[in-house]
């Protein structure tokens, strides 16, 4: 099964330089887009300002990755709406990536614990 990557944010070089490294990982279909799709499954990458205001009522807000600024006002607010992972825009795009496969395992169902688990995050 591919898993699929939506890549929203602002700036179109980061966004094609993060699809390009990210399709390089062979198992993923990254899609550049405006907006993100909540209803599509799999982890979304945004700007803030590409985020839904009701990101609370969003499916999924565990599986967003947000890239922005380190001064960014509204970092708090996205935590408390159940982003957990935020990259700033100054990192290497290898955090980025780092990020992507972050939310994808969390958002796999657990298989167990032990050896089950530790196969699961060697191979995704």
């Amino acid at each position: 099964m591919v898993a699929k990557v939506q890549i929203a944010i602002s700036d179109p070089d980061w966004a094609r330089q993060l699809r390009e490294v990210l399709l390089q990982l062979g198992n993923l279909d990254v899609e550049c887009t405006s907006q993100p799709d909540f209803s599509t499954p799999g982890v979304i990458v945004a700007s803030p300002e590409r985020l839904p205001s009701a990101l609370t009522e969003a499916r999924g807000p565990e599986r967003v990755v947000v890239l922005a600024p380190k001064n960014h006002l509204g970092l708090p607010g996205l935590w408390n709406a159940g982003v957990r992972s935020v990259v700033y825009d100054d990192e290497p795009v290898s955090m980025v990536v780092l990020a992507v496969s972050a939310a994808q395992l969390s958002a796999k169902p657990q298989l167990g614990r032990g050896r089950e688990w530790h196969r699961l995050a060697i191979t995704a």
